[in-house]
């Protein structure tokens, strides 16, 4: 299970860094994968993954983009965009979308890997070292150390162990304002133990505001 939730959340991450809505509404030229640098088989795969989890109830549907160079190498609508009527997902399928800062963050990450500013593998520590204090809940309530560091993978995966912003934990310790700094947020978020170990789960949670700090520290420029 952790392979897979791994493997689609990595899919998410490229999808969102290169998706395009539609060749024909964006003016983007088709092309076949290998010539743009691109394996046909590993995107033939996304199709394969995407049909399972929406065979399996658990996604109506989808539509994912892969663009490089100006040029769409993949574009394919999975499943419906409305499920009682069976009405298929297409490439002209509209989608409302929340949380944009989220992926708009995480493309910046993934380009300032690219200019190899960090490993992915690297403990978030490294660069922000009040998360050298994180600890573990216990089911007692009772608290450790983590098994393993965060590492910047976890974030973008959030497997990190940190919570949501409307989560009790977090409500209750006033962890977040909109008046506060990302310093401070990150402060308050280390005070409150980790929901698990790095790795060891999913938890759709404020990683994406650490990440914010981090693509900060990498570029040298305020995160807005």
């Amino acid at each position: 299970m952790k392979g897979t939730t791994r493997v689609v959340a990595l899919l998410a991450v490229a999808s969102l860094a290169a998706a395009v809505p539609s060749s024909a509404q964006t003016g983007l030229p088709r092309a076949a994968p290998e010539t743009l640098g691109l394996a046909a088989d590993a995107l033939a795969g996304i199709t394969d993954v995407l049909n399972a989890v929406v065979a399996e109830g658990r996604l109506a549907g989808a539509v994912v983009g892969v663009a490089r160079d100006g040029r769409v190498a993949y574009l394919e609508g999975v499943g419906f965009q409305d499920v009682a009527t069976r009405t298929p997902m297409t490439e002209r399928s509209l989608f409302r979308v929340y949380s944009m800062t989220k992926a708009v963050t995480a493309v910046a990450v993934m380009m300032l890997h690219e200019e190899g500013r960090f490993e992915l593998s690297d403990p978030v520590s490294r660069y922000l070292p009040v998360f050298d204090r994180a600890v573990v809940l216990n089911g007692d309530g009772s608290t450790r150390p983590p098994e393993r560091p965060i590492t910047v993978e976890h974030l973008l995966l959030h497997t990190s162990g940190l919570s949501h912003r409307t989560s009790p934990e977090y409500r209750g310790a006033r962890v977040r304002a909109r008046d506060m700094t990302l310093d401070q947020l990150i402060e308050n978020m280390v005070r409150v133990p980790l929901r698990f170990d790095p790795g060891e789960g999913y938890l759709y949670s404020e990683s994406s505001s650490v990440l914010g700090r981090l693509v900060e520290i990498w570029s040298g420029r305020p995160l807005d």
